[in-house]
C-alpha cells in the first residue's frame, strides 16, 4: 500500500470512529471541592522514510555507521491522556496521566500502562509535588505533532518544591546526575531561578540551574563536581497571527536539555578531577494563527563540546526541522500533519539522518 494509501485509510477511519464521539468532561462540586475530570484522545500515524524511531522521534538515539535505511510505519493512541484537578479555597490538586507507560506489544492487544505525569498541589505562592521543571518554560516552546520534542528546549517533569512570587520563581528539584564510566551520588538537590515576563508585544525569560553530586569512575577514583547552566527564551508577536521565538540553553544542563537526558553529565578525568559536560544548544519557533488552527515551522541544534580529547559519549550534535499544520473543527476534533528532517552527527564525523510524517487526530473531552 503506497504512503498516500495508508494516509487515506488513516484518516477515514478515525474519523469515523470519533466522529459521534460525544463530550466527557464532568465538572461537579463534592464538598465544597470544584471537581473537573478531563482529557483527550490521540491517534497518530507515523512513517519514518530512514530509520524506525518508534513512538518517540529523538535525534540522539539514530544509529550510524552501515545501516541499510529502511521505512516503517507505526498508529498508536499512546500519548492519549486523563487529568484529574480539584480546587477548593485557594489550594488546588492536579493529577495527570498518559499511555507511556511500560508493557505493551504489538501483536496482539497493544496493551500500553499508564504512566504518571503530573501530581502536585498548589496554594498561595507555593507548589509541591511532579510538574514541570521551573528551568522549562512555555513562552518560546515550539508546537509539534511529534510526542518528543527537540534541542535547544528543555522538556522535564519531576517532583519539586517550588515559590513563586510575581516573575520570580525559585525551586528545589529532584536531583539525578548521570557520570560515564562510573556510578554518581546526588548530594543536594537541583536548584532553579526564574525570571518571566510575559506582554502584549514580546515575552521572555531567564532560568538558572545548579546542580551537585560526589561521582565515582569505574577504576574508584572519586571527586565532587558542581555543573550550571542558563536557559534563555524570547517571543516576539509580528502582529495579531505571527509570532516569532528563540531559547537557547547553555552550560552544563545534562538532562536539562531535551537531547541531552540519554548521555552522560559528569566524567572524572586523567587527572582524577570530576569535571561537567558541557552544551550549547539554540531553538528558532515561527507561528501564524490561523481561522481554523495554526501553522508553525521551526528548527534546532544542540551542540556537546568534547573536553580534555575525552570523547564522553560518542553524540557530537543534533539539528532538527519541523514544519506542521493544525486544524481545529466545529465539532471538537483536532487534525495535524507533521513533516519533520533529524540529523545526527558523531565526533568521529559519522552522521545518520530520518525524516518522519505524522498525522495525528485528536477529540479533547
Amino acid at each position: 500500500m503506497s504512503n498516500k494509501n495508508i494516509i487515506i485509510t488513516f484518516i477515514a477511519g478515525t474519523v469515523l470512529s470519533m466522529a459521534s464521539a460525544e463530550a466527557a468532561l464532568l465538572k461537579t462540586e463534592v464538598n465544597d471541592w470544584d471537581i473537573n475530570i478531563g482529557g483527550y484522545v490521540k491517534v497518530d500515524l507515523i512513517i519514518d522514510s530512514n530509520q524506525d524511531q518508534g513512538d518517540l522521534a529523538f535525534t540522539g538515539g539514530l544509529k550510524t555507521g552501515d545501516i541499510e535505511e529502511q521505512r516503517s510505519v507505526r498508529i498508536h493512541a499512546r500519548e492519549s491522556r486523563l487529568n484529574f484537578t480539584a480546587k477548593n479555597d485557594g489550594i488546588k490538586a492536579v493529577i495527570e496521566t498518559d499511555f507511556y507507560g511500560n508493557g505493551g506489544n504489538q501483536v496482539v492487544s497493544n496493551s500500553h500502562s499508564l504512566r504518571l505525569r503530573l501530581a502536585y498541589i498548589e496554594s498561595d505562592h507555593w507548589m509541591v509535588g511532579q510538574n514541570w521543571s521551573t528551568f522549562m518554560d512555555w513562552i518560546a516552546y515550539p508546537k509539534f505533532v511529534d510526542f518528543s520534542s527537540s534541542p535547544g528546549v528543555s522538556f522535564i517533569r519531576q517532583s519539586q518544591i517550588r515559590y513563586t512570587n510575581n516573575n520570580w520563581s525559585f525551586s528545589l528539584e529532584n536531583p539525578e546526575l548521570k557520570t560515564y564510566m562510573g556510578h554518581s551520588n546526588d548530594i543536594l538537590p537541583d536548584m532553579v531561578v526564574k525570571y518571566r515576563k510575559q506582554g502584549d508585544l514580546f515575552s521572555y525569560y531567564v532560568a538558572g540551574l545548579i546542580r551537585a553530586a560526589d561521582i565515582t569512575n569505574n577504576s574508584g577514583v572519586e571527586d565532587s563536581v558542581v555543573a550550571a547552566a542558563a536557559h534563555l527564551g524570547l517571543a516576539v508577536n509580528l502582529g495579531a497571527k505571527d509570532k516569532i521565538s528563540i531559547s537557547t540553553i547553555f552550560g552544563s544542563p545534562g538532562r536539562y536539555n531535551q537531547e541531552k537526558w540519554y548521555s552522560a553529565n559528569a566524567y572524572i578525568d586523567s587527572s582524577g578531577d570530576a569535571q561537567a559536560v558541557s552544551s550549547t544548544s539554540v531553538a528558532v519557533a515561527f507561528k501564524h494563527q490561523l481561522d481554523d488552527g495554526s501553522f508553525n515551522a521551526s528548527i534546532a541544534q544542540l551542540k556537546i563540546d568534547r573536553q580534555d580529547g575525552l570523547s564522553v559519549d560518542t553524540f557530537e550534535k543534533s539539528i532538527e526541522f519541523h514544519i506542521n499544520r493544525f486544524w481545529k473543527m466545529d465539532d471538537g476534533i483536532e487534525y495535524s500533519v507533521e513533516l519533520q528532517h533529524n540529523r545526527k552527527v558523531e565526533f568521529n564525523g559519522d552522521d545518520a539522518n530520518n525524516t518522519r510524517l505524522q498525522l495525528g487526530v485528536k477529540y479533547a473531552f
